[in-house]
């Protein structure tokens, strides 16, 4: 066997959270803010201002989750969209 090579992608937090959390419960953005205790605009902000240590928590608690891997996800999102790579091996 010969090592492979990728060149990994992040999805944004945003994609994560509306993909893999309110979509398959059926959650509206409104129920999740009510849920969260923030405002339609602080939810929103995600997808530009990205995932801040207190709604990592708030995602954490609400969603079963830690509010590391919510701070993980974004920090590796900015690390590859600043131009950055990461590479991961595999055995194929």
């Amino acid at each position: 066997m010969r090592p492979g090579y990728a060149h990994a992608q992040s999805p944004h937090p945003g994609e994560v959270l509306k993909e893999l959390c309110l979509e398959p419960l059926g959650l509206s953005v409104t129920e999740v803010t009510e849920a969260l205790g923030v405002s339609r605009k602080s939810l929103s902000s995600i997808g530009h201002a990205g995932i801040s240590p207190e709604m990592a928590i708030r995602l954490s608690m609400a969603f079963e989750t830690s509010a590391e891997s919510w701070l993980n996800q974004q920090s590796m999102f900015r690390s590859l969209a600043s131009g950055a790579t990461a590479l991961i091996i595999f055995i194929v």
